[in-house]
């Protein structure tokens, strides 16, 4: 049994996570007409959160996942990718992964 990548990350840290799009090789893909989307959820079966796109360098690409909730409890989520050419309509999904909320000690409405 494979073991889940996990990230590590307080709760009210901002979740922006650097990714890239890469053949098996490790080599860089563009992402010219190619469309990504992405959730976090729970594993407690809560609606998942969207995560936006922010595409950093097409040629290399390279972008960013933003959750906009400001405050993900603490709590295991998993994540994964999905990537669709808009050319040929082939579809191709990351592996799931981990996020791993701690609690923090410290909060920013104290």
């Amino acid at each position: 049994m494979s073991t889940l990548a996990t990230i590590k990350m307080k709760e009210w840290d901002t979740v922006a996570l650097r990714c890239q799009y890469l053949q098996d090789d490790d080599t860089p893909l563009s992402l010219e007409g190619v469309t990504i989307k992405s959730s976090i959820k729970n594993y407690y079966n809560s609606p998942p959160y969207i995560l936006r796109v922010e595409i950093v360098d097409k040629d290399s690409g390279t972008f960013i996942l933003h959750c906009e909730e400001n405050h993900l409890l603490p709590t295991k989520y998993k994540v994964d990718i999905l990537f669709q050419n808009t050319q040929t309509q082939t579809r191709i999904s990351s592996d799931t992964f981990e996020l791993l909320v701690l609690p923090a000690i410290t909060s920013p409405e104290e």
